[in-house]
């Protein structure tokens, strides 16, 4: 295939260079050589037999993923705590500031100064 670029110069088109490109590649996999089935001994030729065969029999193919059924659920117990202890803060905050018991913004600088002071940074 050629390619052809042209510039505008002066009011006109002008053919400024011109290439081949090779032809767009196709990649293709092979056919699956033929395998002895180790269900029913008969030889196996091709993808559409092994298809048929695996479906036939009621077969799966495994490869290296793992099965849903191999999942591990993981311990979410420190997670869960996490959640509960922050849900508990966010209602705790909630009804501070309805009954109008949050801190003031005073009072929250004064607590951070003196955490800065317990911890020897003022």
């Amino acid at each position: 295939m050629t390619t052809t670029t042209y510039r505008m110069i002066d009011g006109e088109l002008v053919e400024v260079r011109r290439t081949e490109t090779p032809a767009a590649r196709i990649h293709t996999l092979g056919d699956l050589e033929a395998y002895e089935s180790p269900v029913t001994g008969e030889m196996i030729e091709g993808r559409a037999a092994h298809k048929e065969h695996m479906k036939r029999h009621n077969l799966q193919e495994v490869g290296n993923e793992a099965h849903p059924s191999t999942y591990k659920r993981k311990d979410n117990t420190a997670t869960d705590e996490y959640r509960k202890g922050l849900r508990d803060d966010i209602k705790r905050s909630i009804q501070d500031q309805k009954y109008n018991r949050a801190p003031t913004l005073e009072q929250l600088r004064g607590m951070r100064g003196q955490a800065f002071r317990d911890m020897g940074l003022d």
